[in-house]
């Protein structure tokens, strides 16, 4: 198996994508940091390079900017991916004028993810994806709950969907399961992180990631209430009007909705 790079902070996200790129062939090297990830990049040679836009430590293009500054680090002509939760053409471009190959937005189904590879040129030789049966043609589908595609009703919208999940994870239960498990158990620091307030950049952060697991998890009216917040709070920064107490009270909602009928 060729080695590949995944830079990824949320734990579910984490999780998935290193098993995504396992399933794909890849024998993957996942951190939570973009330092960590930087300084095996310099010292070791990787494939591809799966960096998150939003990291603890700073942004994907700093850090694809330390692993590619010098010709002598080992990694550093190896094609870059940009992850992201922000469906944003601005924020696409500007990854791609900052060095990265291609952009990808969370949630991605398995699927997906091996497209955006093979568009890069990336085959690994032990990798059959054809004939693999744990990815089925599930993973065809569409991945999950992008900002600007969730339904304005919230209370709409099913607590687990279950097929979105499983269009995500390649038509894997076990991995949904696995997934699911990891994002309830962050949900509660989450929670109180977001909820300390809204407006702060730790908090947008937590929304960030919080949307991307929940798109992978298939937690589709939690996805579209931490939506619903992140638009009030981009509309109306600084504000403790109404529309953002709506918010913030339906994320609240939402989160005890989520935890208090988690999936068998």
């Amino acid at each position: 198996m060729k080695p590949a790079l995944l830079a990824e902070d949320d734990p579910a996200s984490r999780a998935f994508l290193s098993e995504a790129l396992q399933l794909l062939g890849w024998q993957c090297e996942a951190f939570e940091t973009g330092t960590a990830a930087a300084q095996a990049a310099i010292a070791r040679r990787f494939e591809v390079l799966l960096l998150d836009f939003n990291l603890p430590d700073g942004d994907g293009i700093q850090y694809l900017r330390m692993i590619r500054n010098l010709d002598s680090h080992a990694s550093s002509d190896s094609p870059a991916l940009a992850l992201t939760a922000d469906d944003d053409a601005l924020l696409h471009a500007r990854l791609r004028n900052n060095g990265f190959d291609a952009v990808a937005t969370k949630p991605l189904s398995i699927e997906q993810l091996g497209q955006v590879l093979t568009g890069l040129g990336l085959n690994p030789a032990s990798a059959d994806r054809q004939d693999d049966s744990r990815i089925s043609e599930a993973g065809h589908g569409d991945s999950g709950y992008r900002a600007g595609e969730v339904a304005a009703a919230w209370e709409d919208l099913p607590l687990w969907d279950d097929a979105a999940g499983l269009a995500t994870v390649g038509n894997n239960p076990a991995i949904l399961s696995s997934l699911r498990e990891l994002m309830l158990r962050d949900l509660p620091g989450q929670r109180d992180q977001i909820l300390a307030d809204p407006h702060s950049h730790e908090a947008r952060q937590h929304l960030h990631r919080l949307r991307a697991a929940c798109g992978f998890c298939g937690a589709a009216r939690l996805a579209a209430a931490v939506n619903a917040l992140e638009s009030a709070l981009a509309q109306l920064s600084g504000s403790d009007g109404p529309e953002i107490r709506a918010a913030i009270a339906a994320l609240e909602l939402c989160i005890r909705q989520t935890q208090a009928q988690a999936p068998d």
